[in-house]
């Protein structure tokens, strides 16, 4: 994971596009397995959601995915820190 990480940051996603999902996916996992409280388990769900939306914002969608991205990137902005 750190080294599909590195090679992201390093091409900018141009080879490893689906960096993206995978982390944000693999993260949400991990976050729901660990035994969280609730309330700390929806809060980081919901920064990697909202991560995703931001770099899927990147990728040059259609006008209507666009705004179901800034939908979601607006409804996790407390969560992104």
């Amino acid at each position: 994971m750190r080294e599909l990480a590195r090679g992201h940051r390093e091409d900018e996603g141009e080879q490893l596009g689906g960096f993206a999902a995978a982390s944000a996916g693999l993260n949400i996992a991990v976050i729901a397995d660990e035994g969280r409280a609730a309330e700390e388990m929806v809060a980081g769900i919901l920064h990697h959601v909202g991560w995703l939306a931001t770099y899927l914002q990147t990728t040059a969608p259609t006008e209507e995915q666009s705004v179901a991205l800034r939908a979601i990137i607006d409804a996790t902005a407390s969560w992104k820190d």
